[in-house]
């Protein structure tokens, strides 16, 4: 059975998490969805966003001093993105996330697939 290409993908090295997966529309539908999870004003903050990527922060948590979300926007030719995203500490000499940074990957993925929803 093989993989759906919207299903999160997420990798951890330490305290960094990166993830893939696609999401519905073009890079501009895309971002407009990264806008919209922002301007929800739950544990997402826009620093910027273009057709080639966005950048956001997380809040601080009793687990983590917040993190830094960098995502990538890559055409999949069938009317979809590919994203790929990774998490870093907010603090750089952080040792343990405790799970951080796989908890917002995967917030943020639900987040932005309901943000872009299905196309048609």
């Amino acid at each position: 059975m093989g993989m759906n290409k919207s299903e999160l993908q997420v990798t951890r090295v330490g305290t960094r998490s990166a993830a893939t997966f696609d999401l519905p529309g073009s890079a501009e539908h895309v971002v407009d969805a990264v806008r919209t999870v922002a301007e929800r004003g739950g544990r997402f903050r826009l620093i910027n966003a273009s057709a080639d990527g966005a950048t956001l922060l997380t809040r601080v948590s009793w687990r983590a001093w917040g993190g830094v979300l960098t995502l990538g926007f890559t055409s999949a030719g069938d009317d979809s993105v590919h994203v790929t995203s990774a998490w870093v500490p907010a603090v750089s000499f952080t040792v343990i996330d405790w799970g951080q940074g796989r908890k917002d990957l995967e917030k943020l993925h639900r987040e932005l697939l309901l943000a872009a929803g299905p196309r048609g």
